[in-house]
């Protein structure tokens, strides 16, 4: 199964903007583009080796050739 964050990334990165609007001089019209930058990093991370992994927290081994699961055939 694939590991998504983005969702909780996006929701956590909403959260800390909004805590800044009361608890420093920036308001949320000023931060925005942070959530855009959390989102676009999310995504970097779950397309990457991180949201690869095989459900035991190791990434599954890939053929070089064709980018298949190489296990695939054995389940």
């Amino acid at each position: 199964m694939r590991n998504r964050i983005v969702g909780p990334v996006s929701m956590i990165t909403v959260g800390v903007l909004f805590l800044c609007q009361y608890f420093t001089p920036y308001r949320f019209r000023q931060t925005w583009p942070l959530l855009l930058i959390a989102i676009g990093i999310a995504l970097v991370m779950e397309r990457s080796q991180y949201g690869q992994s095989d459900g035991d927290g190791q990434a599954a081994p890939t053929s070089s050739s064709t980018g298949t699961d190489i296990n695939s055939e054995k389940r």
